[in-house]
């Protein structure tokens, strides 16, 4: 069988020098790969003859399989030069590859016959100069980086040989290194950002504060600006490279993100991003998908302000995704001097679920207990704020007066709290967990705690109104009695719950004195209205009994109408002034006892 044809050579996925004269200046070569290409696989051996007849047999031999074909070599990912010419000045070549072509197997023999042989595989190509590769002419570099290309064999950064100046190898060259102007670094990592829009025209790979090639170029072509057309020289020296860090003071500052001013975490759909940015520039914020602090990838503009009329504050509503963090950068463009280098934007993390409810474990049924204060223990979301409610009428929700009366945090999923009790009464409570977002759980029930601690003061027993009662009037007496000379107080109870909480207040009081125990305070009605009240008792160490609940007094609406007034008199022919005077005051006279009759009917009611 015949032999498989050699893959092919891949050289200079970029650019490929054959001839002449080629420069490259404020350029960046990134992301390239040459690739050599697969040998063809080797025929299978030719079928041996046979002969066969009732006397003898007679058989050839079998064909040889063709051997394979060696896969291509892979050279210069970036770059590859053959002859001519090559100068490169003030770029970067970076992140190109190489690869290697695969062999071709050897075919099979022939399937009939003898002595026929399988072929022989071919050899995988080699690969050389993941970033440039030099085969001939002249290539000489000044001031640009090499870095952070590959190659499965052979050098990485640059494969043969070179005349360079004020130039960073990552890796030093596998031939000649011929110094030219300006010292080269060899070995040291430049610390290259991600390829991205780092202002102008076309991305770039940026440097920072610290890289090895700040300040470290020349600049032998006279150049102004980088690759994106800032200014070249920041005070310091030129960089290495297409991008030139801080770009002599004219690229546009970057914005300072206030709010947020850390990682924070949200209930929400959206969230403002806020901070200050150079005076009428254009803000952007940027998605940053792999939370890398660069414009990069997949990463875009996901809300903008152009700022006017000399204004720096800022303020941009992002949507976020829920329940995920959500990582952003921003930048700032004035418009003249090209986007600034994106700013991170601390991470908001959107949490819409609600913690696991709470697992109250102690008390784990109702029980009696002594004290002014009871430990509540259970298990909740780790590190949640967990809250215990009072539970006023025991329903088990969170309603009407009921409010946080203790919280402490679930740290490690466990919660231990101290919680106040009121002496000598029934205590119920619910218990809730909320996460850092504010996602509350539903409230879970507390067993009843009963502080059974006899009072120091006994409640007052109301004797008026023995039941609810109706009433037509503006103010009613209730009555009663108390410990002897003890302060007994009318409280209004809004919610009806027989407990002093929310807005109830006093509305009348009165201190017994002398030994005396029956009370009777005049308290004031709402009109048309049901209106409850508590009662408690003080003693002179100023300790106040439990509140006792006053029958409901529902005031009805109006009172009874008043008389008519008398009949007017009849008319008088006679001129006289004196008489109509008198019939003036009688008609008075009649009104006001119409009115009398009213009021002393209401207080009869």
């Amino acid at each position: 069988g015949g032999d498989g044809g050699d893959g092919g050579d891949g050289q200079g996925s970029a650019i490929y020098v054959v001839s002449g004269s080629v420069s490259i200046v404020n350029s960046t070569l990134s992301g390239n790969g040459a690739s050599g290409g697969t040998g063809g696989a080797g025929g299978t051996g030719g079928t041996g003859y046979s002969f066969v007849s009732t006397s003898f047999s007679s058989f050839g031999n079998a064909g040889n399989g063709g051997n394979g074909g060696n896969g291509g070599n892979g050279q210069g990912g970036g770059i590859s030069t053959v002859a001519g010419t090559l100068d490169i000045s003030n770029s970067t070549i970076a992140f190109n590859s190489t690869s290697a072509g695969s062999a071709a197997a050897g075919g099979a023999p022939g399937s009939i016959g003898v002595g026929g042989a399988s072929g022989s595989a071919g050899s995988v190509g080699t690969t050389a100069g993941g970033g440039v590769h030099e085969n001939g002419g002249t290539v000489a570099i000044n001031s640009s980086i090499l870095s952070n290309n590959s190659a499965a064999t052979g050098t990485e950064d640059f494969d043969g040989d070179v005349t360079a100046g004020a130039t960073l190898f990552f890796v030093a060259p596998s031939g000649t290194l011929t110094p030219g102007t300006g010292t080269n670094i060899t070995g040291t990592d430049p610390v290259l950002s991600a390829l991205a829009n780092n202002g102008g025209p076309t991305q770039t790979h940026a440097i920072d504060t610290a890289s090895a090639a700040r300040d470290a170029g020349s600049n032998p072509l006279t150049l102004a600006t980088d690759q994106r057309g800032l200014n070249r020289d920041d005070g310091g020296g030129v960089d290495m490279g297409a991008y030139e860090f801080g770009a002599g003071g004219a690229a546009t500052t970057p914005p300072s993100v206030s709010d947020p001013a850390s990682v924070t975490v949200v209930n929400a759909t959206s969230y403002n991003i806020m901070g200050t940015a150079p005076a009428d520039s254009l803000v952007r914020i940027y998605s940053d998908a792999n939370n890398n602090g660069v414009v990069d990838g997949a990463d875009a503009v996901v809300g903008s302000q152009q700022l006017t009329g000399g204004a720096t504050a800022f303020s941009i509503s992002v949507s976020l995704t829920q329940d995920v963090d959500n990582n952003f950068t921003a930048t700032s463009d004035d418009g003249t001097s090209g986007e600034s280098n994106p700013v991170n934007v601390p991470t908001i993390t959107e949490d819409s679920t609600a913690p696991i409810g709470t697992t109250v474990t102690d008390p784990a049924t109702a029980l009696n207990t002594t004290g002014a204060t009871y430990t509540i223990v259970g298990t909740a979301e780790a590190d949640s704020t967990v809250q215990i409610y009072s539970d006023f009428n025991n329903n088990g929700v969170i309603d009407g007066a009921d409010a946080v009366v203790a919280s402490g945090t679930a740290t490690g999923g466990n919660f231990s709290i101290s919680t106040p009790i009121t002496q000598s009464t029934t205590n119920n409570f619910t218990a809730t967990a909320s996460d850092a977002a504010s996602n509350e759980s539903n409230p879970v029930d507390v067993p009843t705690i009963t502080e059974t601690t006899a009072p120091a003061i006994s409640p007052p027993i109301v004797s008026t109104p023995a039941t609810t009662v109706t009433v037509d009037a503006a103010a009613f007496d209730i009555m009663g009695t108390a410990q002897a000379d003890s302060l007994v107080r009318i409280y209004s109870d809004l919610n009806n719950d027989g407990f002093i909480n929310g807005a109830d207040a006093v509305v009348g009081s009165l201190q017994l004195t002398g030994g005396a125990t029956d009370w009777t305070i005049n308290v004031p009605l709402t009109q048309s209205a049901t209106n409850s009240f508590l009662a408690t008792a003080e003693d002179g160490s100023s300790n106040e009994s439990l509140p006792t609940d006053v029958p409901d007094i529902t005031e009805s609406s109006g009172g009874t109408s008043g008389g008519g007034g008398g009949g007017g008199g009849g008319g008088c022919a006679v001129n006289d002034s004196g008489t109509s005077s008198w019939l003036l005051l009688g008609g008075l006279i009649a009104a006001m006892f119409g009115l009398m009759r009213s009021v002393f009917r209401r207080q009869e009611g």
